[in-house]
C-alpha cells in the first residue's frame, strides 16, 4: 500500500502538468488518449451522432485558431528573404562595378 501511494504522489505532478498543458492549449488531446472502452465507445458514438447531424464537434469548436501567427511568421520569413536578396544583389553588382573600375 505504501508503495502505491508513493507511485500515485509522484505520478499526480506529471498529471497535474499534463492537464495544464491541455487547458493552455500546448498539447491537444486526440481520440486515442481516452482510456477504457467504455468511454471510447461513447466518444465514438457522440462522433458519429455529431457528423450526421451536421453540426461542429465540440473538438472543432475548442480548437485555437493559430492561422494569424503563422501568416505573420510566413510574412516575416518573406520580408527576410528579400532584403537578404537585395543584399546579394547590391554586393555582386558593387563587385562587379569595382571589376570594372580596375
Amino acid at each position: 500500500a505504501n508503495k502505491v501511494v508513493t507511485l500515485l504522489t509522484e505520478h499526480r505532478t506529471l498529471i497535474q502538468e499534463e492537464l495544464d498543458d491541455v487547458l493552455v492549449g500546448r498539447r491537444v488531446l486526440t481520440e486515442k488518449d481516452f482510456l477504457g472502452p467504455k468511454e471510447r465507445e461513447r466518444r465514438r458514438n457522440l462522433t458519429y451522432a455529431n457528423k450526421e447531424s451536421a453540426t461542429p464537434t465540440t473538438d472543432q469548436e475548442g480548437e485555437k485558431d493559430y492561422s494569424r501567427y503563422f501568416f505573420a511568421m510566413d510574412q516575416k520569413l518573406l520580408e527576410v528573404r528579400r532584403i537578404e536578396t537585395r543584399k546579394s544583389l547590391y554586393k555582386k553588382r558593387k563587385e562587379a562595378q569595382d571589376a570594372a573600375k580596375n
